[in-house]
């Protein structure tokens, strides 16, 4: 009976992962990586702004500078959406740098 319950409860956890995409969502061709130091130095950007028109001319400037669109970097985060495991951990490494000061400029 207990054989069972573990079979039965093993084929309820894996069985839906069965049905997951193969092939990887359209993440604005951003990496992980790519996006937190893009989201950091545009939180630094906003912070330090002296006005909503200077944060609006560093935000075009830092996405120019990563080569990067708003539109791009705005499908990272609805493609991985979904996947919640994954944009903590994003979110976890944005604020990591945040609190140590990081910005787009030191990471490299």
């Amino acid at each position: 009976m207990k054989r069972q319950f573990i079979l039965i409860l093993l084929a309820a956890l894996v069985l839906p992962a069965c049905d997951r995409q193969t092939t990887p969502p359209d993440t604005g061709g951003l990496s992980r990586e790519q996006f937190v130091e893009l989201f950091v130095a545009l939180r630094n950007a906003k912070k330090s702004a002296r006005s909503p028109a200077d944060f609006e001319l560093q935000k075009r400037q830092l996405l120019a500078d990563a080569k990067v669109t708003e539109e791009q970097f705005k499908s990272f985060a609805d493609a991985h959406a979904e996947d919640l495991a994954f944009m903590a951990a994003v979110w976890d490494s944005i604020q990591n740098r945040l609190d140590r000061g990081d910005t787009l400029q030191s990471a490299h």
